[in-house]
This record gives C-alpha cells, sequence and structure tokens, in this order.
C-alpha cells in the first residue's frame, strides 16, 4: 500500500502527446466552487467507502483551502505555511507547491470527488494511460478521484499585478494503490517567499 507521485510537466517528452493534453475537465457544470477568499478551508468532504492508503494510515475524508493544501487530519491551519514535512501545521498533506493564495476579484477553485461509474468512464480511462505509462507492470485500474483545480488563481502579495496560475492536483484510488498527479498548466506568479517546495 503506497502513495505514488506522478509530476506531469509540458517538456516532458515521454509519450509527449498524452502528457501535454492531459488536463481533465473542470467548471461548475463538474464541481463544487471553493468560497472566495483568503486562508479559507473547506468542511470534510467523505468519499466512504473508499479508502485512500497514505504513507501507512488510511483516509476518507479530506479537506481544500486556498492556499493549495489537501488535508487528511481535522488537525492543520488553513494559513500559508511553507515549513518542513512532517511539520506542526500539517501532518498528512498534499500540495502541489507552497504558496499564499487568495481569490477574489480573479481565481476560482474547483474540486470534486468521483466514483467511476458510466457517465465517468472517459475520465477514468483517461487516468489510466496515463498512470500506466509510468506504472509497471501497467495494472492501475482507478476505481475513485478527487480532481482539484485552480484556474488563474492569483498569490496573495502579486495579485495586483495581474499574473496568475493555474494548476490541477488529481489523487487517484486503485485497489489499495494510491496516485497524486500534478499537472501545472500557467504558472505566472511567485511572491518571492523562499523556495517552491512540491510536498506529499
Amino acid at each position: 500500500m503506497t502513495m505514488r507521485l506522478i509530476v506531469i510537466l509540458a517538456s516532458l517528452l515521454y509519450e509527449q502527446h498524452l502528457v501535454t493534453a492531459f488536463y481533465l475537465p473542470y467548471g461548475a457544470s463538474y464541481d463544487t466552487v471553493l468560497p472566495n477568499g483568503d486562508d479559507y478551508i473547506s468542511s470534510s468532504i467523505s468519499f466512504a467507502p473508499t479508502v485512500l492508503n497514505f504513507y501507512g494510515d488510511q483516509y476518507s475524508q479530506l479537506r481544500v483551502t486556498t492556499n493549495n493544501w489537501i488535508l487528511f487530519t481535522a488537525d492543520g491551519s488553513d494559513s500559508f505555511w511553507n515549513g518542513g514535512f512532517p511539520g506542526a501545521a500539517y501532518e498528512a498533506a498534499i500540495a502541489t507547491h507552497s504558496a499564499d493564495y487568495g481569490t477574489g476579484s480573479t481565481g476560482t477553485i474547483f474540486y470534486r470527488s468521483i466514483t467511476k461509474d458510466l457517465t465517468n468512464e472517459g475520465q477514468f480511462n483517461t487516468v489510466d494511460k496515463l498512470l500506466n505509462v509510468f506504472d509497471v507492470p501497467n495494472t492501475v485500474s482507478a476505481t475513485w478521484m478527487f480532481v482539484l483545480t485552480y484556474d488563474r488563481v492569483p498569490e496573495w502579495f502579486t495579485r495586483f499585478q495581474n499574473l496568475v496560475n493555474s494548476w490541477q492536483c488529481i489523487v487517484v484510488v486503485s485497489g489499495t494503490e494510491s496516485y497524486v498527479i500534478f499537472k501545472w498548466e500557467d504558472m505566472q506568479a511567485s511572491s518571492g517567499w523562499g523556495p517552491v517546495r512540491v510536498r506529499i
């Protein structure tokens, strides 16, 4: 039972067409919208009876924040934090990178928890194909996903500079295996808070 990270970069050459084209659909017709604000955290989102294996622990709920965190425990600050793992602020979390984000005049954060069925089979087939590129012996068959999309979201301290970032984080369960896919679509803003850290 493991957690595996798949990072998708536009410059990746292996299976380049699949990788560069990869972005799951998102928007109000698919997703829940995280309320606008700064340092906002959602209520718990249950995905039971699915179980996510995360470094030896099992979870069936999560929360999301404006600051690019997926949290699996009830504790944890909702504010920006850029310390090391594990740390006092977050013990069980995923983040594509650490940065201080806020939504309001621009930017939307979308999320959805989906279990495979006939209505979304195409999305799951896309994820399976991508993960099987990287996972030998090509046995990934996803049954549940959490799709988190940050669409044109500004960093808090550069929000007046018309610089925005867009990316997608997808958490996947296939049997007892768990995967995380990071896809950076358009990254313009950097507030200079220190090193950007990819975290799981």
